[in-house]
């Protein structure tokens, strides 16, 4: 099925170029409409509407006759219906696919589903013949063929009387009714309005090339071993050519299909590419120049003989020049010659016959991108021309093609084109503009917005970037007759700086100015897109030894004068520099669904998918060579781990959706299945495979699970875990691995940025950590793939000069702030502003502020927990893992033996890494941001009693009270049934041993509270929910009979307790609230708490 969007994009279509590619020429037309002889009625007049934009109110452009009422009820639905009206009238078929088909053919879109239009969709099965069969139409080639080549075809149009919609243009007919043409091939199409036809046999005569009616293809074995040719037929929407060239040994052909676009089979595998085909008479291949490259017929025969002729003297003129040759020995030969005045070499047959028809220059071009033009042709072109140009797409591959070329051979020209051109869209091919096809074709377009270009065409414009372009080649000679001593003469050679040229040469190997955020211009040397930055004070050595080093791997233009010349040269300098080029740098390596890691012999691409090694010449960014690890990349043949989504949760998360949805629950029942839904997910949702024991895993692996195992001490005293127990280690192992993998994926939403925190799993006494837990590992194995800017937590600046903390990181270097044991009176709200904005170094080393998209991740360890985790603005921006104590120090609690890595792997496990341990652990993290970049969010790990207890900690920081708590919520009276505020305060003041007094009382009661309330939120306790406030919803808590204590002169009576009509809370597990006033249990009649202590205290 076709989806909405598509329908949607092919309904958004131009009508007036719709009409176009069926046929239609316009009769007149306004600011608004286009009018056409209707295609439904016999007419001399225009009365066929079509509009230009939709009409207000309508998402698509409106059709209508005036005469015959052929119409859309002046409602704008768009092209599809258009196009099957046409094709009706055509006596075709019509239905909605066919008008589908026929559009996308027509703009050549590739769209989804039975619609996709590849070569197997336009290609039909004919009979199996042994050799290619093809069909030449001869004469001229039609409007909708020219367009295919680049050659605008307009009509002309005569300005008439004014309408509502400005002045109604009507087009300009010869005596049978024809329109009269303009086309851009025509240099009098720049030229006013006046009529500028176009002679397209002039395609066959210069260039050979035909229109093709059809072609059939050799025969092939399909799928089942069936011999089978296919027959494809050219449309007015699809048109296909061929360069047909003979001589005597016979003929040869290249097919050409401009419209030709790529497409991929349902397994992603790119189709052949039709574009381009040879075909050979006998299936031998031309010997000579058309091997390589082929041009206009003037310059091959020039090639070929010798002679330099020109079919269009006045066009493409020949000029007589002397030409001066030089031989080793120094010694100069004179001769005039007849040559042409420039040959431009392009990237292929569009651009090439698109610059031959723009100007007076003859143009070659390559057979494929995979030719190498030889350097015998090269010298050739330049013995039969005054100039050579080289011309190629202004794409990152197109200029390092041409730079390649012209660095190889010094004396051509290399011709740019304007970086602006970029900026415009082509809608045929759904990209931006690249290359001189579309160069005479859109970028008119800038030089109407441009005042110093406004009042040229693009023809001038292009023949003053002829005149002003520059070779490689950065040094002048000048011959000079010398005597000796002897009165013999010999001629010497004098070397000098170009330095207009070496500004070039400079920058076609990689020397740039470049500006950054900052607004600091220095100089970088970029060479296979790595980054070198160039102080300003070692710009004139680095362009020396750039120079130098060409000569030395370019023999032929070497000698020892110029290299002295380049020595001695001392006005190299800011002055002269001013010529190089600026560079805009992107270093932008990372995205949403994917990110690049960089080592010594290769960058590593990871995506959900895939971890595949790719050479950093093939970068679409730069890459700053200090951000490079110093260490080679190795891949694994297999994965260490697999995490794999658990298919129980899956199906127990679309049963979770359904209730939510279900309005016959009510909020607590909602809440109950919520929370149950979320134990589960934190400790079932991913299932951990290994391939082998984990005592056999590599170390690297060995180490991460260490930290994760929570039950370790039950392993420990020889008792096996429970499958939950296995299951809680392998889910706060998978934590890890996301945390690790959220690090190194540098994309961030333009939402707040979560900080990485790990933290011990066990707290000690109150204000002592067990420390030794391995935390400070984790920057050792992130400094395996990255570059860290490390910062020591103990020293960390606080508030005002929190910024200060992080100017040492270079965002081009760094890809993250690893903030290790973090002082313990740190306040989570003062890193808020850090994850939005920080002020860093730049490129060199100037303080900037980064945009949102650009602030690094920020990784921190820390032993005590000072975050309040149940502070929403908090908790938000943090991405928390737990370190299980398994490596501990000496003694831990007086039971077990100290441990740590070196202890159990007998050796410092990164100092004394084995290669193939460290390959195993940077596999390892680069795994874990392959399993990040698929997962898409944070994870929060299972707690058991201790990993909540390390929450509570951060969120109270009351050991004491926390105690309390804890033995407040074991005794079982306290659950469901109304407890007096008071006698909490009182048992709360006991156990912290103060004195119990009715003021003590009153005053401990606010804090009290406060911090029971952090408690509940914490270990999801309800407190007070609203159905136990009855008719005291107004009051701060509800007031129930219970049982409390009295006092006596400010002293307690201790002899028993009253039951009384007090302040009280209610305390549920989560889902366990009352649903009725009627389930509220009220207190018992007998004090039975105080009765069940006396016998417990008498027993």
């Amino acid at each position: 099925m076709i989806s909405d969007k598509t329908v949607d994009k092919l309904n958004a279509l131009p009508l007036p170029d719709v009409m176009r590619n069926n046929g239609y020429l316009p009769a007149s037309q306004t600011a608004r409409s286009v009018f056409y002889r209707c295609p439904f009625h016999e007419e001399k007049n225009g009365s066929f509407c079509v509009s230009k934009f939709p009409p207000k109110g309508e998402r698509y452009a409106a059709f209508n006759c005036f005469v015959c009422g052929e119409q859309n009820r002046s409602k704008g639905v768009g092209a599809i219906m258009l196009q099957q009206r046409l094709l009706e009238r055509a006596g075709e078929k019509h239905d909605f696919p066919d008008a589908v088909n026929r559009l996308a053919k027509d703009f050549n879109l590739i769209i989804e589903g039975d619609y996709k239009n590849g070569f197997f969709h336009r290609a039909r099965k004919t009979a199996p013949q042994p050799e290619v069969d093809f069909r030449i139409r001869k004469g001229e080639f039609t409007p909708a063929e020219l367009r295919a080549l680049g050659c605008q075809v307009l009509p002309v149009f005569r300005t008439g009387k004014n309408t509502s919609e400005g002045p109604e243009q009507t087009a300009v007919t010869d005596a049978d009714g024809n329109n009269l043409l303009r086309c851009s091939f025509n240099p009098d199409f720049y030229r006013g309005d006046m009529p500028a036809p176009f002679d397209s046999t002039q395609l066959s005569t210069i260039f050979n090339l035909y229109p093709l009616e059809s072609y059939v293809t050799p025969e092939k074995a399909d799928a089942d071993g069936v011999l089978t040719s296919y027959e494809v037929k050219s449309t007015p929407s699809y048109p296909i050519f061929l360069f047909r060239y003979e001589d005597e040994n016979g003929w040869w052909a290249r097919k050409y299909e401009p419209y030709f676009r790529e497409t991929t089979d349902s397994d992603g595998r790119r189709q052949p590419n039709y574009k381009f085909t040879w075909w050979y008479q006998g299936g031998s291949r031309p010997e000579g120049f058309h091997k390589e490259i082929y041009g206009d017929a003037d310059v091959m025969r020039a090639l070929q003989t010798g002679r330099v002729e020109t079919s269009d003297k006045e066009g493409h003129p020949i000029i007589n020049i002397e030409k001066t040759r030089v031989d080793e020995q120094g010694r100069r030969t004179r001769a005039f010659a007849d040559v042409f005045r420039r040959i431009v070499i392009c990237s292929g047959p569009r651009d090439a016959i698109n610059v031959y028809f723009h100007s007076d220059a003859h143009v070659v071009f390559p057979h494929s991108e995979s030719v190498e033009i030889s350097s015998k042709t090269i010298r050739r072109l330049l013995d039969i021309s005054m100039e050579v140009f080289v011309l190629y797409d202004i794409d990152r591959t197109g200029i390092r093609a041409m730079n390649r070329l012209a660095l190889k051979h010094v004396e051509l020209k290399v011709l740019y084109l304007p970086e602006d051109l970029s900026t415009q869209y082509n809608p045929r091919s759904g990209k931006t503009c690249k290359d001189a096809e579309e160069f005479f074709n859109f970028y008119p377009a800038v030089m109407r917005r441009n005042e110093k270009l406004m009042h040229t065409n693009v023809n001038r414009y292009f023949d003053d970037l002829l005149k002003t372009a520059r070779r490689m080649r950065f040094w002048d000679v000048q011959y000079q007759t010398k005597k000796q001593e002897d009165e013999s003469k010999v001629v010497v050679r004098k070397y000098t700086l170009n330095f207009d040229n070496m500004a070039q040469f400079l920058s076609a190997n990689g020397f740039y100015k470049y500006t950054d955020e900052a607004d600091t211009t220095k100089f970088v040397h970029i060479s296979n897109n790595i980054v070198d930055v160039v102080e300003e004070s070692q710009a004139l050595s680095e362009a020396k030894e750039i120079m130098k080093d060409f000569l030395i791997y370019n023999s032929q233009y070497y000698s020892e004068e110029l290299s002295n010349a380049i020595s001695t040269q001392k006005k190299i300098g800011r002055d002269t520099m001013s010529g190089i080029k600026k560079v805009d740098l992107n270093f932008m390596s990372w995205g949403k669904d994917f990110d690049y890691f960089f080592f010594r012999n290769c960058a590593v691409k990871v995506t959900a998918d895939s971890i595949e090694p790719v050479d950093y010449v093939d970068l679409p960014f730069h890459v700053n060579r200090k951000a490079i690890i110093d260490a080679d990349y190795h891949p694994m043949k297999s994965s260490l781990f697999t995490i794999e989504e658990n298919p129980e949760y899956a199906a127990r998360k679309e049963l979770n959706d359904q209730r939510m949805a279900d309005k016959r629950m009510n909020e607590n029942e909602r809440r109950r299945e919520d929370a149950e839904f979320i134990a589960y997910q934190r400790l079932y949702r991913f299932l951990l495979k290994m391939p082998k024991d984990i005592d056999q895993m590599p170390v690297c692996v060995q180490w991460l699970y260490d930290t994760s195992r929570i039950h370790w001490r039950k392993e420990a005293e020889g008792y096996p875990l429970t499958e939950l127990e296995k299951q809680r280690q392998d889910m706060h192992f998978i934590c890890k691995v996301a945390l690790m993998g959220y690090m190194l994926s540098r994309y961030r939403t333009g939402t707040m940025q979560k900080m990485g925190v790990v933290t011990e799993y066990t707290v000690a006494d109150e204000g002592k950590n067990s420390g030794g837990t391995g935390k400070s590992f984790f920057r050792s194995f992130f400094e395996l793939v990255r570059k860290v800017c490390y910062i020591p937590g103990q020293t960390l600046k606080k508030k005002e000069n929190m910024a200060k903390n992080f100017d040492k990181f270079h965002y081009t270097v760094d890809s993250m702030c690893l903030i290790d044991d973090l002082r313990p009176d740190m306040m989570g709200s003062e890193f808020y502003n850090i994850t939005d904005n920080i002020t860093v170094k730049t490129l060199y080393h100037d303080e900037m502020t980064l945009p949102r998209e650009a602030t690094p991740k920020i990784f921190i360890t820390m032993n005590k927990m000072p975050f309040d985790m149940t502070e929403g603005s908090t908790s938000r921006r943090i991405f928390l893992a737990m370190q299980s104590d398994y490596y501990h120090d000496e003694d831990y609690a007086g039971q077990f033996k100290k441990r740590t890595p070196q202890t159990k792997f007998g050796k410092d496990i990164f100092l004394e890494a084995t290669e193939e341990e460290r390959d195993e652990a940077v596999y390892m993290m680069l795994q874990s941001c392959q399993f990040y970049l698929g997962l898409q969010e944070s994870l929060i790990p299972p707690m058991s009693q201790d990993g909540q207890m390390r929450i509570l900690y951060s969120a109270i920081k009351d050991q004491v009270f926390i105690d309390w708590a804890n033995h407040f919520f074991a005794n079982q009276w306290h659950w469901k049934r109304p407890v007096s505020i008071s006698e909490m305060a009182i048992s709360y003041l006991e156990h912290r041993g103060d004195a119990v007094t009715l003021q003590s009382v009153k005053s401990v009661k606010n804090e009290m509270i406060e911090k029971m309330q952090a408690y509940c939120f914490n270990m999801q306790y309800t407190m007070n929910p609203s159905i136990v406030y009855r008719s005291d919803k107004g009051s701060k808590y509800p007031r129930h009979y219970a049982w409390e204590q009295e006092f006596m002169n400010d002293t307690i009576r201790r002899e028993e307790r009253t039951r009384k009509f007090t302040r009280v809370c209610f305390f549920y597990k989560l889902g366990e609230e009352p649903k009725d006033s009627k389930e509220i249990l009220s207190c018992p009649e007998t004090d039975e708490e105080w009765e069940e202590k006396y016998r417990f205290e008498d027993d």
